[in-house]
């Protein structure tokens, strides 16, 4: 009879263990101090996707930013190879401006210029020149709030290799 009594008295002990763990679950999913996970869920997406968008528009001014390094040294090699500014630096001025993602892109040339073969704008073979472009652009925020407008500028100098009569 020991042998029941040791089975009876296991069966029992199982039983109230699972009915423990019933109470216990059933307590903790009645519980509403549950809220305050759900909370910090909600606080931990909106500051993951604020991250996100700045993030986002951070990147838009360094893309800007190096389409204008690449845009002054094109045009600072046009000018080494023509020797100056002429109709084709001017279209390729005007192709770079329309695919550069900014406003008000402006690309001053300072040197010292030479009128040769009725054009005032030739550089002297060895003579340096300086290019400077700049654009507009702006670091957003969320749509329309908090723009905040940056001037941004890339430099580029060469030397003219064209030698002019």
């Amino acid at each position: 009879m020991s042998l029941e009594a040791d089975l009876k008295r296991s069966a029992s002990f199982h039983l109230q263990e699972i009915n423990r763990m019933k109470y216990k679950l059933k307590r903790i999913l009645c519980e509403e101090r549950g809220d305050a996970a759900y909370t910090g869920v909600i606080v931990f997406t909106v500051i993951a996707m604020i991250t996100i968008v700045l993030m986002l528009n951070v990147m838009s001014v360094v893309m800007v930013k190096s389409e204008l390094d690449a845009a002054a040294d094109q045009v600072a090699r046009q000018i080494q190879l023509a020797g100056g500014v002429d109709s084709d630096t001017e279209d390729l001025i005007d192709y770079l401006r329309d695919g550069i993602n900014a406003e008000n892109v402006e690309f001053v040339i300072d040197t010292n210029f030479i009128t040769a073969q009725g054009s005032n704008t030739c550089i002297q073979i060895g003579t340096p020149f300086y290019l400077t472009v700049t654009a507009d652009t702006k670091l957003g925020g969320f749509f329309t709030f908090a723009d905040y407008p940056l001037t941004m500028t890339s430099r580029a100098a060469g030397v003219s290799e064209v030698y002019w009569k």
